[in-house]
């Protein structure tokens, strides 16, 4: 098993180890690309039966690896899909691979490196069941250790640039703080909408960052929906924010675009994308000290993806969140409620084994 190692809050460790991990696709000419160790022997199916590691020989040392064993648990949203995100990390961990013809699959079991979402510039790179959309599951491995989508040949792996902005325990110590809160705060109970002017998300927690798109592919068509990843960047990047008067973080210069944890799952880890379809956003808070929790997930805030947990931290934070959910909506210390209120009407209920070692359990509602 590999060991979980905790780091607290140094920005540039975090930049440096944290910050430059998660595999997305990328143009073949962008200096992020990843190229493999062992491309040759791949390409020769000169291994043994345990396959051979996805070690990195464009990142010395580092290695393609399961996110959630290095970068904390993997959220539940994450497992309800049956996808596990890939990251770069220490190749100790690296994942090892065999290959059938166009696929590189988990010599341990049925996954195959695939993506999820369109194939994109900045699609996030993922290990999914074999028998789940082999079309993207299909590889051009080149010689130089390169690896290119079949479909979108122009297209390669490679390290995300940026990191992106997730949910963590309103006590961690990669909360974001806002620098401008104060101000947002008022605009929550400013109900004029015509003097509802945003104001830039940078940090004070971090100074010189902020909550910024990605220039390169800032906004993504996913069916009906348009997708904004918010990243961790430079402060005179960071987008503008209001409040609508249903307490909406709203994004005027995208179109109006909305805050909201990714499939409205509000669970530790999860991302928070901006997105614009015909749902309404989620509801967020300005908190005392700074930071912004959704409303109806007050132990959790915006915050940067944590580097793993001691056991006695997760022990505690679990715990804690079993005791609000319990306090606040009445609901028992191994259950999580899915639904649109706490009055019993359209909810969806099941049950969380210990298996899925979630740090939160609180309400989410699926809007579909």
């Amino acid at each position: 098993m590999i060991k979980r190692i905790l780091f607290k809050n140094t920005l540039t460790f975090q930049f440096t180890y944290s910050f430059h991990n998660i595999q997305v696709l990328l143009p073949e000419s962008s200096p992020c690309c990843i190229r493999l160790k062992y491309a040759k022997q791949l390409l020769k199916y000169d291994y043994g039966p345990e396959g051979l590691p996805l070690d990195l020989i464009s990142h010395p040392g580092k290695g393609i690896c399961r996110h959630s064993d290095f970068f904390g648990d993997q959220t539940q949203c994450w497992k309800k899909f049956g996808l596990s995100f890939t990251a770069v990390a220490p190749n100790e961990a690296s994942v090892r691979v065999i290959r059938h013809g166009k696929y590189l699959q988990c010599a341990a079991s049925d996954e195959i490196l695939s993506f999820y979402g369109p194939a994109n510039p900045g699609t996030t790179v993922v290990l999914s069941s074999a028998g789940e959309g082999r079309e993207k599951g299909e590889w051009i491995l080149k010689k130089d250790g390169r690896i290119s989508f079949t479909q979108a040949p122009h297209l390669c792996m490679a390290m995300s640039p940026t990191t992106f902005c997730v949910l963590v325990h309103k006590d961690s110590s990669n909360k974001l703080i806002f620098e401008n809160s104060a101000e947002l705060k008022k605009l929550i109970y400013n109900k004029n909408s015509e003097n509802r002017k945003g104001v830039p998300l940078s940090f004070s927690s971090h100074p010189n960052f902020g909550l910024t798109p990605n220039k390169e592919f800032s906004i993504m068509e996913v069916g009906p929906s348009k997708l904004m990843l918010l990243h961790i960047g430079p402060a005179k990047e960071a987008v503008e924010a209001r409040f609508s008067e249903n307490q909406e973080i709203v994004l005027d210069d995208y179109g109006g675009m909305v805050f909201r944890a990714n499939a409205n799952i509000l669970d530790n880890h999860n991302v928070v994308n901006a997105t614009l379809d015909a749902r309404p956003g989620q509801q967020f808070q300005v908190n005392d000290e700074g930071s912004i929790s959704p409303v109806k997930a007050p132990h959790l805030v915006l915050g940067i993806p944590e580097v793993g947990f001691s056991n006695e931290e997760a022990n505690r934070i679990k715990s804690e969140a079993k005791k609000m959910a319990a306090d606040l909506y009445g609901l028992s210390s191994n259950r999580i409620l899915n639904g649109t209120s706490c009055s019993g009407e359209e909810e969806q209920v099941h049950d969380v084994d210990g298996e899925t070692e979630l740090f939160h359990e609180l309400m989410a509602k699926y809007i579909k």
